[in-house]
């Protein structure tokens, strides 16, 4: 009884930590390399139009295979909006893949952009 007790504990502590790590990171597929790509992605989102619309799945700036994409957000997000997020991850030691929340709470379920790895940029 104990150790079912203790082994449930420890499954919700897991649980607690898995939320708490979904917000800004900087997770990626394995193929995300290069110290310099999140950098040069930041230089052609720069360039964007403050007043572009992106939504879901859209490929807004890729470097090579490395690219922003918005996900689970509900809408469209400006292009300043994107700006935002994409130095967000440069402020959070990002290189080359990532993810910043969209939506306060810092949790990437309620929306993200993500910046990674795709097979056809």
């Amino acid at each position: 009884m104990q150790i079912s007790q203790l082994l449930l504990a420890t499954v919700a502590g897991l649980a607690t930590t898995t939320s708490a790590a979904l917000g800004i990171n900087c997770r990626g597929s394995s193929l995300c390399s290069g110290d310099h790509v999140l950098s040069e992605l930041n230089t052609k989102v720069q360039a964007l139009p403050d007043s572009n619309t992106y939504g879901n799945g859209v490929h807004i700036a890729c470097v090579g295979h490395i690219c922003a994409f918005l996900q689970n957000i509900s809408g469209t997000k400006t292009g300043a909006e994107v700006k935002q997020y994409v130095q967000n991850l440069l402020n959070h030691g990002c290189k080359t893949c990532g993810s910043d929340p969209t939506e306060p709470g810092n949790n990437v379920d309620n929306g993200e952009l993500t910046v990674n790895y795709v097979s056809s940029p």
